[in-house]
């Protein structure tokens, strides 16, 4: 009986860290692949409104990359010093800021709309 225990403990303290690396290295390649390197779409006026560069997205990329890192940094540590529900809870948040990094660092230069003119609005 003991040697399961120990077994399940064993497991329970590398899954964590497993998963949290490997949504972390995704959510990073996720950024840096798909997010920063797309076209910045903005209203064509000279010069680009404040955060509509290719260089503010990057900028957001690096700060998100910053704080998945923290998270996943303190993951492995926790996981590493602590039992229990604490580990597990900050994979779930790993999952949550990984999502929140990929839509924050999409869209940070702003939205493109399909209406063309004379099209409805809601204001209309």
């Amino acid at each position: 009986m003991n040697g399961e225990v120990t077994r399940t403990r064993t497991r329970r303290g590398v899954l964590e860290p497993v998963l949290a690396t490997a949504v972390t290295a995704c959510a990073l390649a996720a950024i840096w692949l798909v997010a920063v390197p797309r076209p910045v779409v903005c209203p064509a006026v000279s010069p680009p409104l404040p955060g509509c560069t290719p260089e503010h997205r990057t900028a957001t990329g690096t700060v998100w990359t910053a704080v998945l890192l923290l998270v996943w940094v303190v993951t492995l540590v926790v996981a590493r010093l602590r039992r229990g529900v604490l580990p597990s809870l900050l994979v779930a948040l790993t999952v949550a800021l990984a999502l929140a990094a990929y839509v924050g660092t999409e869209f940070s230069t702003g939205f493109a709309t399909a209406l063309g003119d004379g099209a409805p609005t809601l204001g209309t």
